[in-house]
């Protein structure tokens, strides 16, 4: 095996015989796993003639720079008439950068990603802070906002986006909100400063399992977090301690039964929308 990267293979076959797999002994060689931490912000389409744009609110833009290639890289500033960035085909990437702390002003200003069809987005959200030198720094010391990034898009699995845990102050207000087709959000993050996912997965109607909640009470605020998923039925809070405080409204609407599955030690949270649902059952662990 000596002379090459198994990370660079993309087929492997034996024969005729395509292979899942490659083990040396009971050890997996191929596919080695992805750590989607080093990679660009990325969007794969899942459909052909997919148009990815980039749009602002209002009169307040960002510029950012985008690539297929990860060579050549084209900027492009949003608007409110909406800039196309590309079309995608099914399996096409589109990698993206930029050099911004904050992608809104204000509660009222912010700028986001379109699209046509169905997509998938992976990869580490650093690289819209610090361009290529996203692995190496920290977010800036004032506030990261990304708020309404991905709101009203056709985002399918955002399992494998890195939100990583920071000690500034970061928003994702509404990131996912109306985001119809989303059946697998984002771990989030955890830092030591506040964290703001209020609304995050508003209306996200095909959302059936929530992300794990580790939070540090009067860190996170998780009001309205999955008001309106109305077929979500899978909570993990994996918090020991949380007061009554952030989360207002974060169950409001959804499944009338479903599982809520948390700490034994954690005792302190209500019953209803702003807790845990009365219909759902709970399972300590």
């Amino acid at each position: 095996m000596n002379g090459f990267n198994l990370s660079d293979i993309q087929d492997a076959r034996l024969g005729g015989t395509q292979l899942s797999a490659i083990y040396l002994g009971s050890s997996k060689l191929w596919p080695t796993a992805i750590d989607y931490s080093k990679q660009y912000l990325t969007i794969e389409s899942l459909e052909d003639n997919n148009a990815i744009g980039w749009k602002s609110n209002n009169s307040t833009t960002k510029t950012i720079e985008w690539s297929t290639d990860k060579s050549t890289w084209t900027s492009v500033t949003s608007s409110t008439s909406g800039e196309s960035l590309t079309s995608l085909n099914t399996g096409d990437k589109l990698y993206l950068r930029g050099n911004n702390n904050a992608y809104g002003a204000t509660w009222s200003t912010w700028s986001y990603f379109t699209s046509t069809k169905t997509f998938n987005v992976y990869g580490n959200i650093k690289s819209l802070v610090y361009g290529d030198n996203f692995d190496n720094n920290n977010f800036p010391s004032n506030s990261t906002n990304f708020w309404r990034m991905f709101i009203n898009t056709h985002v399918v699995d955002a399992s494998n986006l890195i939100l990583p845990s920071q000690v500034r102050s970061t928003m994702y207000v509404l990131m996912f909100g109306s985001c119809t087709s989303l059946i697998a959000a984002p771990n989030l993050p955890n830092g030591s400063a506040y964290q703001s996912f209020n609304a995050m997965f508003n209306n996200c109607t095909s959302l059936t399992t929530g992300p794990v909640i580790y939070a540090n009470p009067g860190q996170q605020s998780y009001a309205n977090l999955f008001d309106g998923c109305t077929s979500l039925n899978s909570v993990t809070v994996y918090a020991t301690s949380l007061g009554t405080n952030g989360f207002e409204n974060w169950m409001n609407n959804v499944a009338p039964t479903g599982t809520f599955t948390k700490k034994a030690e954690m005792t302190l949270f209500p019953e209803g929308k702003n807790g845990i649902p009365s219909g759902w059952t709970i399972i300590d662990v």
